[in-house]
């Protein structure tokens, strides 16, 4: 899970050596809701395509892309392996809610948002 979005909820990094499924599942299911990217600028660069700026010229934060999403899960997967906890977030029963609100956000996102390619 992005550190920097667990301390801004919640004031505390998660310890992954000894939470609980559940509420690794709950904090999962929160992130999958709520993480979004912080706004990426470029200095002396006010026209870059990299800025995402509102009505009012101000930044904007930036949805992830569902491959980035999926991405953090498989990293978290992968590093509760690696500390040698008996917890897979993609396929235990736990972790189906989470699962199941990840999906939906991915299923929001447009196709057609990367697609450059033109007809």
């Amino acid at each position: 899970m992005k550190k920097n979005w667990n301390m801004e909820r919640f004031g505390s990094m998660i310890d992954m050596l000894n939470i609980a499924p559940q509420d690794l599942a709950e904090k999962l299911e929160m992130f999958y809701r709520e993480a979004q990217q912080k706004p990426k600028t470029k200095k002396n660069d006010s026209n870059s395509s990299t800025n995402n700026k509102n009505n009012d010229g101000l930044n904007e934060e930036v949805e992830y892309t569902k491959s980035s999403l999926k991405s953090i899960r498989s990293a978290i997967n992968r590093h509760l392996t690696d500390i040698k906890r008996n917890i897979n977030i993609v396929k235990d029963d736990i972790f189906s809610t989470a699962n199941g609100v990840l999906e939906k956000r991915c299923a929001l996102e447009n196709p057609d948002k990367y697609n450059t390619k033109k007809d």
